[in-house]
């Protein structure tokens, strides 16, 4: 037996027939596709979009693809060949070693002033180890510089930053080796 609704009628057979026999079916709409506005960079009416339409409209130009919570925008056409470890985007690969040489700064300094807590280190140790770690803090002002203006040349100096990194972190770890195996007092070992 058919499902009847409230006023006894027969539930449609069809989900487009009408509930009163004698009315006549309706034509089903067709959707027209939606079609992105076409802007240009240098319109006035880019900057009226919203975000959410600034989105659609790069997903529509092929400028970014949804992931699978948002939408990706991490290339430009430039560079949408290029990849980071054969599997990111470039931009993705760009910001995480800004991002590294931000992290590595920050636990090179913890490593140094946690020095002073020990009292049979020497103060100079921290001091000449500070004095080592001078090419650190200038490779982190470049990655502070990218994130904060993303333009050729401030990726140009993340090439810098990382050659200074290198050598910092070298020097310390030299440091390092030369410090505890020549000058601290190993009688205070226990």
């Amino acid at each position: 037996m058919p499902y009847k609704y409230e006023g006894g009628d027969e539930a449609p057979k069809d989900e487009n027939a009408p509930l009163n026999p004698e009315q006549p079916a309706e034509e089903p709409k067709k959707e027209e596709p939606v079609k992105a506005p076409s802007i240009s960079s240098k319109s006035s009416k880019s900057s009226t979009l919203n975000s959410a339409d600034r989105a659609k409209l790069a997903v529509a130009n092929k400028e970014a693809f949804v992931c699978c919570c948002c939408i990706c925008q991490c290339s430009v056409k430039e560079t949408e060949d290029l990849s980071c470890c054969c599997i990111f985007p470039i931009k993705a690969g760009v910001n995480l070693i800004a991002a590294l040489i931000i992290v590595i700064t920050i636990f090179s300094f913890l490593e140094i002033f946690y020095q002073l807590l020990n009292d049979d280190i020497a103060w100079w140790y921290v001091a000449i180890a500070l004095g080592l770690a001078i090419p650190l803090i200038i490779a982190c002002f470049f990655g502070v510089l990218f994130f904060s203006k993303d333009t050729t040349d401030s990726r140009g100096n993340l090439t810098g930053a990382c050659i200074l990194v290198i050598i910092a972190v070298s020097t310390i770890a030299a440091w390092n080796a030369i410090y505890f195996l020549f000058f601290y007092d190993k009688s205070n070992v226990k």
